[in-house]
């Protein structure tokens, strides 16, 4: 009788273990994943560091318009814009009176 007493204490202390070995774990996983995350967010944040670095440079190496460039562009495309809407207002008009003609 004190054979299975001994062997009920042992399993007993044995599963004691087991759950704390299991209560670990997680514990374990969740620090591991948390330093997986800061070491993301560092490597994250090194990138976008190198980036902007890379940006400033790439912004020195272009060649910036004039501003007498820069006004005759400008000019262009309102010029060319307003050309554009008054075509499609006349193709728009003419459209809309051979419907209401059909329609009538």
């Amino acid at each position: 009788m004190t054979n299975h007493n001994s062997k009920t204490v042992r399993s007993a202390y044995d599963s004691s273990k087991a759950v704390k070995k299991s209560q670990q774990a997680p514990g374990k996983r969740v620090s591991e994943s948390k330093a997986k995350k800061q070491a993301e967010k560092t490597n994250i944040i090194r990138a976008a560091g190198q980036f902007l670095r890379d940006a400033k440079t790439e912004f020195k190496k272009v060649k910036w318009p004039t501003r007498k460039e820069l006004i005759a562009s400008t000019t262009i495309v309102i010029v060319l814009v307003i050309i554009a809407a008054l075509y499609l207002s006349l193709v728009d008009f003419g459209l809309m009176s051979i419907i209401n003609k059909i329609v009538g």
